[in-house]
């Protein structure tokens, strides 16, 4: 009985192995197929990142103009200090000029904010910075008509192409 059992289990294996050795793959349509749904998840993981950059970028932006603040508030404490008349506005230029800021870097280009030709501002009431008014290379923060946007109302609706 156990020479029948043996015998029966090399049939099986030699079964097995034809199964295994007449085993030819993918065909063309299958791997066509493979290609296709491989295809469409990069295409959706493209645009994803896209978006996730373009909102980090946004964000760098308003970024910046919290430094901008942060920056102000410093150089309005020193010049009520010091009991010096200063402006309802304070420039991102003067900032620079007199030390409170970094010159900056556009989230988008990577290139610096010259003081020049960058006509972004802070707005000053009752001592408080209230205000802003951000100018990038490709962007801006203002509203219409270059009106300051106030920092209690910030948001990444308010960031704008520039035209």
């Amino acid at each position: 009985m156990q020479m029948t059992e043996i015998i029966n289990f090399l049939r099986e294996l030699a079964l097995i192995k034809k199964l295994l050795l007449n085993q030819k793959g993918l065909t063309m349509i299958e791997l066509l197929a493979v290609i296709v749904i491989l295809g469409i998840i990069a295409a959706i993981a493209v645009l994803s990142i896209g978006g996730l950059i373009q909102k980090n970028r946004t964000e760098a932006f308003i970024a910046n103009a919290l430094a901008i603040r942060e920056a102000a508030v410093w150089y309005l404490q020193d010049h009520i200090l010091q009991e010096e008349v200063f402006q309802n506005e304070i420039s991102y230029a003067e900032l620079v000029t007199e030390g409170y800021l970094e010159v900056i870097q556009d989230p988008d280009t990577g290139e610096r904010w010259g003081t020049e030709n960058n006509g972004s501002f802070v707005t000053v009431r009752d001592q408080e910075i209230e205000a802003v008014c951000l100018f990038g290379l490709e962007r801006q923060l203002c509203g219409e008509s270059d009106e300051p946007i106030l920092f209690n109302d910030l948001s990444n609706e308010h960031v704008m192409e520039l035209n």
